[in-house]
C-alpha cells in the first residue's frame, strides 16, 4: 500500500524512510521530509482525506514537524 501511494502524499517528499520498532516489528513508522511546511501540510491533507489511515490503528499522526535547531 505504501508503494502505491494513491493519495499522492509522497509525490513532493525529498526523503522517504520506513522504520520498524525494535520492540514490535509489526509497528511501522513512515518518515517523509519535504522542502516546505506547505508541501508537508498538503501531503497530510491528501493522506487524511483519502481515508487510507482508517484501515490502521494509528496512534501518532500524521504529524507535521519542523527542525528545532
Amino acid at each position: 500500500m505504501f508503494d502505491q501511494d494513491r493519495p499522492r502524499a509522497r509525490e513532493k517528499a525529498q526523503i522517504q524512510r520506513v522504520l520498524r520498532s525494535v520492540d514490535d516489528p509489526n509497528e511501522v513508522f513512515i518518515y517523509l521530509e519535504y522542502e516546505t511546511v506547505e508541501d508537508a501540510n498538503e501531503a497530510r491533507t491528501r493522506l487524511v482525506s483519502s481515508g487510507v489511515l482508517e484501515r490502521f490503528e494509528d496512534k501518532h499522526g500524521p504529524n507535521v514537524l519542523i527542525d528545532a535547531g
